[in-house]
């Protein structure tokens, strides 16, 4: 029987909402990091910040629509988005009911079947992505009887289609491991020449098929390592050095950057929704 956990929740008079996790199948180790269902009620509208993370979510929603507002505000339904430099802000109507499961760029590369360089600070549809494969997705999830029963769909699609697509190139993907087994601190220059390659070619095909450049991809990781420290509720200057920032001001420059809040204010949201 699949495992599933209530990560976190918040109701009061009017609504509120639910967020729950599944534990994901040992075959897709490294590929897919999690699947979370959401339910969300009320009559307000309920707005996020959604920071920069080292992974991709895809969204496939039964409810109502989001209101996306990056350089410019969308509305989507279902739809997958690409490795980010910067944050975005959702905004749900009060009613929303949707299931996310969030892959690695190695992952992500398999299941969209392509290079992830044209997805980088985009959000796409998923029919964009996976084109008539889309709809036939949502339907089959959403008609499911239970969570469970969803989740069960969703990794026997995810086996199928990762199973059958071509991986990035191994460069990519160790380097990849490299920045995450650092948590974003090891040198790009000493990742390349561990490779056998130029900084400049690794670069390149970063670009290609993560979308970001191996050095912003660094940042990006190396920030949301900071998330183990705001869990643990210690003091931001001792978090900036256990993440190997020079200071407290240059942690503080990322949280902006990546959040587009002050330290103070991305911690008591994130410890209050508790997930990207």
């Amino acid at each position: 029987m699949r495992r599933i956990r209530t990560i976190a929740q918040n109701y009061a008079a009017g609504g509120g909402w639910r967020l729950d996790e599944a534990d994901v199948h040992p075959a897709l180790s490294g590929l897919v990091l999690r699947y979370a269902g959401y339910e969300e009620r009320g009559s307000r509208p309920i707005t996020r910040c959604e920071w920069a993370v080292p992974h991709l979510p895809v969204i496939v929603n039964f409810g109502d629509a989001f209101a996306i507002t990056d350089t410019t505000t969308g509305s989507f339904g279902s739809f997958a988005a690409g490795l980010y430099d910067r944050p975005v802000t959702v905004t749900s109507s009060g009613s929303a009911r949707c299931l996310q499961f969030d892959l690695t760029p190695a992952g992500a590369q398999l299941f969209f079947g392509r290079p992830l360089g044209a997805m980088a600070n985009r959000i796409l549809s998923l029919e964009d992505v996976l084109g008539p494969a889309a709809s036939r997705l949502v339907d089959e999830l959403e008609a499911a009887n239970s969570w469970t029963d969803r989740f069960d769909r969703l990794e026997k699609a995810l086996l199928a289609r990762i199973g059958m697509a071509k991986p990035a190139p191994g460069l990519v993907i160790h380097a990849w491991g490299l920045l995450q087994k650092s948590s974003g601190t090891a040198p790009i220059e000493a990742i390349a020449e561990k490779l056998g390659c130029s900084r400049k070619h690794l670069a390149a095909s970063f670009r290609e098929h993560i979308g970001l450049s191996p050095k912003t991809a660094a940042r990006v990781i190396r920030f949301n390592a900071v998330l183990d420290g705001l869990r643990a509720k210690r003091a931001f200057a001792d978090i900036a050095f256990h993440c190997g920032y020079a200071d407290q001001a240059h942690m503080i420059r990322e949280c902006r950057a990546f959040t587009g809040l002050a330290p103070r204010d991305f911690a008591a949201q994130f410890l209050r929704t508790g997930s990207a």
